[in-house]
């Protein structure tokens, strides 16, 4: 199977935001070459895999969607942010637990949620004035000692964003590639 990172992030200003310059030391987003077949079954391996190989519990699940019932809801809080918006909060405690709750966390973004995997069980959230949803905002200027990291999954499933302040993570060794200029 061919993949690779690129610095090109495709959350990044319509998902999410940072809340200042302070961004992580790596920053990529996944991506399986497109003509590799069955693409979603495709990230969801790889993407579960990225996450056991990461191996940094408590995972925090975000989730904002304009429904109160999503797959993930049975094992969040749920919280309204704003008219017709709502913010579900799920903590994966272990290994066992991501492996029992991932298909629901993979069904959300595939259903075009914005699903978040962090670090940071406490995320701030604001309005997306352009396109009428909210979105995260990751902030890293805080304690910079703590490693934190941020894991957005693009909508349907395809691709996903990771920002991290630590340099080890799975496929370190894969060259980022530049598509910035």
């Amino acid at each position: 199977m061919e993949f690779s990172l690129s610095d090109l992030l495709i959350g990044d200003d319509f998902s999410y935001i940072f809340e200042n310059e302070k961004r992580g030391k790596v920053e990529f987003s996944f991506v399986i070459a497109p003509s590799e077949e069955h693409l979603i079954e495709a990230y969801k391996v790889l993407l579960q895999q990225f996450l056991r190989k990461l191996d940094r519990y408590p995972l925090y699940v975000h989730v904002l969607n304009r429904s109160t019932d999503i797959n993930i809801s049975e094992i969040a809080e749920v919280k309204k942010v704003g008219k017709g918006n709502y913010h579900h909060l799920a903590k994966i405690e272990n290994e066992a637990d991501l492996a029992q709750h991932f298909q629901k966390i993979y069904l959300d973004a595939y259903n075009n949620d914005s699903v978040l995997l962090s670090s940071e069980k406490y995320i701030e959230i604001a309005p997306n004035d352009e396109v009428g949803q909210y979105r995260f905002i990751f902030n890293y200027s805080m304690n910079q000692l703590e490693e934190k990291f941020y894991l957005w999954i693009g909508f349907d499933g395809e691709g996903w964003d990771f920002i991290a302040n630590f340099i080890e993570y799975p496929y370190n060794d894969l060259p980022i590639e530049n598509e910035r200029e």
